[in-house]
This record gives structure tokens, sequence and C-alpha cells, in this order.
């Protein structure tokens, strides 16, 4: 029978061994050595490679167009010609010649419209100057002078209708189909007049329906250059004021 000694005797057990944390700790850092090798291992088999955007150039430069009047005055008809950039206003009797050049290939349609329309039909009057006829082709070689009507023989004579012409340039990188169709008026009995309602107002159409390629006009002393218009064509009315 125990005694009340031994029944209020502390039972004391076996204090356990304490672990170190040292083994924890080297497997942790084998653990990130591992993943820092295997991370150099794969950016030195892939590299990164940077992108860099694709430079863009323009893929449709602006149409470029110079142009230059030749005139001989009617008051002055045995001097020479004058040259000049722009638009001035003319007399019945001068003579006109237009000087054309441009750094690009291109088609190059040339229109003259009255200064007063039909009296009958309230249609403009339009005449065509270039190409000059079925066989002609409106076609231009780049950086090579272009003259109209031509370089040596007679221009072109300002009437007595008085009011302020235009003569319609179309630069163009391709032909244009409802311009193409006007050759037919480049004829003996014709020349040039367009004298038809369905081509008038097809023409009419057409340069009204492509403002927006009118160009910007830069002129300097020796000729006006007209830059911009749309992605492939230019259009611009030379003003022709004689009184």
């Amino acid at each position: 029978m125990p005694t009340p000694s031994s029944v209020n005797a502390i039972t004391t057990l076996p204090e356990a061994p304490r672990r170190s944390p040292w083994p924890l700790v080297a497997l942790a850092a084998i653990v990130i050595a591992g993943v820092i090798i295997a991370w150099f291992w794969w950016s030195s088999s892939n590299p990164t490679t940077t992108v860099n955007p694709p430079l863009i150039g323009d893929p449709f430069p602006p149409r470029t167009l110079s142009y230059s009047l030749s005139v001989r005055m009617k008051k002055n008809a045995s001097g020479a010609p004058v040259e000049m950039p722009g638009e001035i206003i003319f007399s019945p009797g001068d003579e006109l010649r237009f000087k054309l050049i441009s750094p690009q290939d291109g088609f190059l349609y040339v229109i003259g419209e009255a200064p007063q329309p039909d009296p009958k039909t309230n249609l403009p009057l339009y005449n065509l100057l270039f190409p000059q006829g079925a066989a002609a082709s409106a076609e231009r070689k780049a950086n090579q002078f272009f003259y109209l009507p031509n370089e040596t023989g007679a221009g072109f004579f300002v009437d007595k209708e008085q009011g302020a012409e235009k003569i319609w340039l179309v630069w163009s990188s391709n032909t244009i189909a409802e311009l193409e169709q006007l050759r037919r008026w480049y004829n003996d009995q014709d020349k040039g007049a367009i004298n038809d309602r369905a081509d008038t107002e097809r023409v009419r159409d057409y340069l009204r329906g492509n403002l927006a390629a009118k160009p910007v006009a830069e002129k300097d002393a020796k000729q006006m250059t007209l830059k911009g218009g749309l992605a492939d064509i230019l259009i611009y009315p030379i003003e022709l004021a004689h009184y």
C-alpha cells in the first residue's frame, strides 16, 4: 500500500532531446539554389528577344506636280514670252503655254472649263486639252519637262469671253477610267470640246467628287509646286482670268 509520500510525489518524465534547425535551413538553401540555377539555365537557353515595331514608311508618297506659265502678251507679240509661276489677269489675244514636271511617274489629264456654263443646259462647258487623241498616252515619266500644247509651236490664245476660265490638272498614279473615255472628243471636228450631256455630267461629278484631292500650292520665283491631294491623285484648277 502506497505511502502518502509516494502519492504526493511528482513523477518526472525524461526530457525529449531537442532537434537542431540547421538541417531544415540547409534543405531550404539547397532548394533555393536549385531554383536559381534552373532559372539561369532556362534564361540562357531561351534568350529574351526584343521585338521592335517595324518601321513604317509612307506607302503612298504625296503626289507632286510643278507648273509654270509661259506668256506672250498680245501687246508685245514680237517680244519673247515671259515665264511666271502663277495666275495673272490676261487679255484677249495673249498666248499661253504650260510647262509641267514631276519627280514621279504618273498619268496626266488636263481639262479646260469655260468661264460661263452652257446657256441651254446650265452645265459646265469642258474641253479636253490632254491627252490629245485616241492614240495618245496620258502617261508621263518622272523628271521630264512636258509642254502643253507643245514646246515650240503656237500656244493657247485667250479668247474674248470674259470671266475666269479653269484649267483642271489631274495627276494620278493610275489611269482614270472616267477621263480615258473623253479621248474620243479630241478629233478634227470637236477638237476636244465635250459635246455630250452624259460625258459632261461624268466629268463634273468626277471633279466635284474628288475635292479632297486638291493639293497644297507652293509658289516660288519660277514655278508653282502642288503637293498632296489624296493617296494617289491630285486635282488642281488653275484659274485664268481674262477681261
